[in-house]
């Protein structure tokens, strides 16, 4: 199982959710990041998704808890496709191209020795010690077949350029990932697909860590600045139920059903939250303003995956 909802880890997780937690003023993503140190050290999938969540409910901002999430949708994504990951890593998915992140869309080689190609608006590459790279070695039946590479973050002919600051939680740095005959050792290809076994689940698992950890922020924001006590306790069922549906397998339709009213939920949520937050402190309020659009990125893409996951199940996938 991806991430496992462990029932012993839920009582830590509420009393993180709905009682006053220290909060890690400014600083960076990175700083903030190795104050929770957890999530990296964490011996379960389980156990780091709860460790994001629980430290998102000490972030400022909802950059710093997005990130909290992203790190750990990569551990969940190693426990699933059984990699072990070296102690303390902290992996960013290099797959977004030109054209997208769609199979037909990745050009970057891999010749069985070496890696070529550029990858474009990389999460938190900046901080990571590993990358995980997406790449095409040859055709398979007509298509694409991509392999999946872990390498670490220094490595010759890897450069990494800062790309701008998005609209919205500028503290999330992207970069540019430029690969120019880049060595890969032999047990840095991983024996799994590039598609099936990470892309695919990858999307799903993001979307359980950083909406779980997106949401643990908002229910500790509100309580500490006064909103009603009725959002948090939304809030505290909300980040539960992800927590349950993160232990599904990632790419069964039901996993993606269930996500998609999680989901709306959550939706639903931050409106409500924006809707009762108050006019002080003004500059909590503008960046929450700022910020919000993030949550609201792949909204079509999700709603593609859950139109899938409905036919699959009615009988009608094509």
């Amino acid at each position: 199982m991806p991430v496992s909802a462990d029932p012993r880890g839920s009582g830590a997780v509420l009393a993180s959710l709905l009682r006053p937690q220290s909060r890690l003023e400014g600083g960076s993503v990175r700083a903030f990041l190795d104050a929770g140190g957890a999530i990296e050290g964490a011996s379960t999938e389980g156990a780091a998704l709860d460790a994001a969540i629980m430290l998102a409910t000490r972030a400022d901002r909802l950059g710093y808890a997005f990130a909290a999430g992203y790190v750990a949708a990569g551990r969940a994504l190693a426990a699933l496709t059984r990699v072990a990951l070296p102690a303390g890593s902290r992996v960013s998915l290099a797959a977004t191209e030109e054209g997208g992140a769609h199979p037909r869309a990745i050009h970057t080689t891999f010749d069985g020795h070496t890696l070529d190609g550029t990858k474009l608006w990389t999460t938190l590459a900046l901080e990571a010690t590993h990358l995980l790279v997406i790449a095409r070695a040859g055709e398979r039946d007509g298509r694409p077949r991509l392999v999946a590479l872990l390498l670490p973050a220094e490595r010759d002919g890897l450069e990494l350029e800062e790309m701008p600051a998005p609209p919205f939680c500028p503290e999330i740095r992207h970069a540019k990932l430029s690969l120019r005959g880049v060595r890969v050792e032999p047990h840095e290809l991983l024996p799994v697909d590039g598609f099936a076994d990470v892309l695919r689940p990858f999307r799903t698992l993001e979307d359980v860590c950083v909406i779980s950890t997106a949401v643990a922020w908002l229910c500790a924001t509100g309580l500490r600045l006064g909103m009603p006590r009725e959002l948090a306790a939304r809030a505290a069922s909300i980040v539960l139920g992800l927590r349950e549906i993160g232990a599904l397998a990632p790419s069964d339709p039901a996993t993606h059903v269930a996500l998609g009213g999680a989901i709306e939920l959550a939706t639903a949520f931050v409106q409500d939250v924006g809707g009762a937050w108050p006019c002080e402190p003004a500059d909590e309020r503008d960046r929450f303003e700022r910020d919000r659009g993030l949550l609201q990125i792949a909204s079509r893409v999700r709603k593609q995956r859950l139109d899938k996951a409905w036919a699959e199940l009615s009988g009608d996938a094509r």
